[in-house]
């Protein structure tokens, strides 16, 4: 028994330890087509003439990512432009009567039309981040990239990927249906459900921890590179600096932004020490 015990142990760790490098590599060679579509592809900027209230995002995690938005805009008119990843498929597009509303796609961004002034649409859309996955294995969606619809024309990619924010801090209720367990820098009251105003709606899941530290909410990788002190991942951050944030350390992808932290009003994203381990003992040592 004591054999079968240790044999089974070992697969699971084989398994799980696969699944990781397979999905690391996939990332990475999606993060590589990506940068290669924005190659033939010139972003463009334009000012949001009309700002989103309110957000509810009704998602589903399986083999891709789907998603239901609904927007309550904070003007009326006949047409209003967003920003969603091109790696989307748009479904349906409606109104707040449930009216079937024209669009034009080009690229990164959507123009929805109406024949008549409305003040809400809801977008259905599914598929994939590439780079940026949302499936069954993991959730790497920080808040900055424009996996959710973004009012206005925005630049996703020009060398290095830009974070894409609204103008405005929506009012957001986000409901995930994953057996994955979600984190997020909103407010939460229960499993994978979450709410409250941000920039940057970060959801992310797949082998994380999270550990509050000197006020800060910190969320991490564990399965990747070698087991340093938690004095060293957070040696470059001065004490209180982030008190009363959500501090995500990325995991290791082959995504690059501008700069390897970003730093809004409630959340820190930071690929700095992404992929490195915890040792639990020294984080026991800290509490």
């Amino acid at each position: 028994p004591y054999r079968i015990i240790l044999l089974l142990v070992w697969i699971f760790i084989f398994l799980t330890v696969g699944l990781c490098f397979i999905k690391s590599h996939k990332t990475e060679g999606e993060a590589l087509a990506d940068q290669y579509y924005y190659l033939n592809y010139d972003g463009e900027y334009s000012e949001a003439v009309f700002n989103v209230e309110k957000y509810d995002l009704r998602i589903k995690i399986d083999r891709e990512f789907n998603c239901s938005s609904t927007m309550n805009l904070d003007c009326n008119s006949d047409e209003f432009v967003f920003t969603l990843y091109h790696g989307f498929r748009i479904n349906e597009i409606t109104d707040q009567q449930g009216n079937h509303l024209e669009f034009s796609r080009d690229g990164d961004y959507v123009s929805v039309f109406s024949v008549q002034n409305i003040n809400s649409v809801t977008i259905d859309y599914s598929g994939t981040g590439k780079g940026f996955y949302s499936n069954y294995q993991g959730l790497y969606l920080p808040g900055d990239f424009p996996y959710y619809p973004v009012a206005g024309k925005h630049v996703i990619y020009d060398d290095t990927y830009k974070s894409v924010i609204p103008n405005n801090a929506p009012e957001f209720s986000i409901t995930v249906s994953s057996n994955l367990q979600v984190y997020s820098n909103l407010k939460s009251d229960e499993k994978n459900v979450f709410y409250g105003k941000t920039k940057v709606p970060c959801l992310f899941a797949g082998f994380l921890k999270t550990l509050e530290y000197e006020g800060m909410t910190l969320i991490y990788p564990y399965l990747y590179g070698e087991t340093i002190y938690l004095e060293q991942i957070l040696q470059d951050i001065e004490p209180n600096k982030f008190y009363g944030k959500t501090v995500f350390i990325e995991p290791h992808v082959n995504i690059s932004f501008e700069s390897f932290s970003r730093e809004y009003d409630d959340v820190v994203l930071t690929s700095a020490f992404g992929g490195l381990v915890i040792d639990e003992s020294e984080v026991e040592k800290l509490d």
